[in-house]
């Protein structure tokens, strides 16, 4: 069992502790970390999410979708860990998603490393078209809204991955904007 005081909060969850071995963070701005299945041995991406659409998670981890990567479980984690009651309790649930560990690079990190041909980005571009047209076939569609080449995986076996569907909603036909603003500077459309 870990030990170590400079662990995240969330390995005071008994489930957590018992369960996965904190390897280390993967991003030093959000609550991404790789994790060690104790059963298994894998890895594993543990993430802690405090804003969610938890039906995006479900319908990932139900749909398997090639260029995504496959979610194994999803945990709801109560932030006031002395109030077991969580329908009285004044604090919020986060949202803890392991998934597939990607062993890779982003797409960002690749071309910083790499001379890229305009054929290799057309290539890649097809892939990611090609996940998209999957997620926004599914009933209701799945919406990304924030592709950018940090979320875009290459892995080690060639395969491309898109990732991070952190801010991702359904897309219902209902509303004709969003009420919340997300998506990162130089990528998120003006509109």
């Amino acid at each position: 069992e870990n030990t170590d005081n400079n662990l995240p909060d969330l390995w005071l969850d008994d489930y957590i502790s018992n369960t996965y071995e904190y390897m280390e963070n993967l991003t030093d701005q959000c609550s991404s970390y790789i994790v060690l299945d104790k059963l298994n041995k894998r890895k594993y991406i543990l993430k802690q999410l405090k804003r969610f659409d938890e039906n995006i998670y479900v319908t990932l981890k139900n749909m398997n979708i090639n260029g995504v990567p496959q979610i194994y479980e999803i945990y709801h984690l109560n932030s006031d860990r002395e109030n077991s009651d969580r329908e009285n309790s004044d604090k919020e649930d986060s949202l803890v998603i392991i998934e597939e560990y990607i062993k890779g690079v982003t797409l960002t990190e690749y071309i910083e490393k790499n001379d890229v041909t305009e054929e290799k980005l057309v290539s890649i571009i097809i892939k990611l078209t090609d996940i998209l047209e999957k997620l926004h076939n599914l009933n209701p569609p799945v919406i990304h809204r924030d592709i950018k080449p940090d979320n875009i995986i290459l892995s080690d076996i060639g395969k491309t991955y898109l990732i991070d569907f952190n801010i991702s909603r359904n897309y219902t036909g209902i509303k004709s904007k969003d009420t919340v603003i997300m998506g990162t500077a130089g990528f998120a459309a003006p509109e």
